[in-house]
């Protein structure tokens, strides 16, 4: 199994001030950085890549710190672009033939949940959290009779579903669907959507049935994604002491 990391964002939501990747973000004196290489690593991940830009040579010098020479970063020098391109980068340099995990860089999380969905028997899959707080930032994730129906920030009224979570922004993805997803990517980028983020691919591969996507639910398990200054207040105060018990 291999792991992809998109990380090439300014995160600017943070802070006008803040001039580092959010990935570099300290939690507990550990940058998430560091928390995702040893998660994965637990996993026995045989690769991890991981997609910068902005600041990159801050996440160069964070690698050389905690000594994770195996890993490997691909630059992407559009990164105020979406990151559909960061994704893309990536796929001259991951093996073909291996499940992928596909994670974002900005979410603190209990190891168990990088867990259950690297050890889902679902061949592609992603991850719900039934317990959220709706709003216009999540990414919802909508289910019908079992099958997602759909995936997106904003849900039209007119969708008929049974089951709504929050997606973690992790996916697990078996070497044909990782495929399937590079060629979404190339599509997009061909008519000009190359501003869109990697979850728009993913969506059009679910609406479309050109991937078979399953759900592994993770409510109840401590997580947070950061977005905003508030975010790193609730992940300093609410979801780290649940990782450290």
């Amino acid at each position: 199994m291999q792991a992809i990391i998109l990380a090439a964002g300014i995160g600017k939501r943070i802070s006008s001030s803040h001039n580092t990747p959010k990935i570099l973000l300290e939690f507990d004196e550990k940058t998430l950085l560091e928390r995702h290489i040893s998660n994965l690593h637990q996993l026995g991940a045989g690769r991890i890549i991981i997609c910068a830009g902005y600041q990159q040579e801050l996440i160069h010098s964070e690698l050389k710190k905690i000594g994770s020479s195996d890993v490997e970063i691909v630059s992407n020098q559009e990164f105020h672009l979406g990151s559909t391109i960061s994704l893309l980068k990536t796929q001259p340099v991951v093996s073909k033939n291996e499940d992928t995990l596909i994670m974002d860089a900005d979410v603190l999380y209990h190891p168990e949940i990088i867990n259950k969905l690297a050890s889902s028997q679902h061949k592609n899959c992603l991850l719900i959290d039934r317990e959220f707080d709706e709003g216009v930032e999540p990414v919802k994730v909508c289910i019908r009779n079992q099958k997602i129906v759909e995936f997106r920030k904003k849900i039209s009224p007119k969708v008929d579903y049974d089951i709504i979570g929050e997606s973690v922004g992790f996916f697990k993805f078996s070497a044909n669907g990782l495929k399937s997803i590079f060629q979404k990517c190339e599509s997009f980028v061909a008519d000009g959507k190359e501003h869109e983020p990697h979850e728009e691919v993913i969506r059009e591969c679910i609406i479309h049935d050109s991937i078979k996507i399953e759900v592994e639910d993770i409510s109840g398990l401590p997580w947070i994604e950061i977005d905003f200054p508030e975010d790193i207040v609730r992940a300093t105060e609410t979801v780290l002491p649940q990782l450290l018990i």
